[in-house]
């Protein structure tokens, strides 16, 4: 990822590293939930394909691309956030080991 922009080699103002940094730990975020198909609960085609181009340009360093990563990664969480819900009822989420 180093490629795109030397501030992820720790080259450059603290501000750009810092926002380099997190930006790029966002694309990789998503990449992997886009390759394992799970976000906030399963995705979908759609979202997964979402996922993965907001990745994409999450990695790549830029204003402009880091906005439009975040919003398709906010539109994912939005469509997956009812069924997140239910998704961890069913599987008993709060639920002690053991008890």
């Amino acid at each position: 990822m180093f490629v795109y922009d030397s501030s992820l080699l720790l080259d450059g103002s603290p501000f750009r590293v810092a926002t380099s940094f997190l930006s790029a730990s966002a694309g990789v975020i998503l990449l992997g939930a886009s390759l394992m198909g799970y976000f906030l609960a399963e995705a979908r085609l759609w979202e997964r394909a979402a996922l993965f181009a907001g990745s994409v340009l999450l990695i790549h360093v830029g204003w402009v691309t880091d906005l439009v990563g975040l919003g398709l990664a906010a539109l994912v969480a939005l469509s997956q956030w009812p069924r997140a819900g239910t998704a961890a009822r069913r599987r008993g989420a709060g639920a002690v080991p053991g008890a």
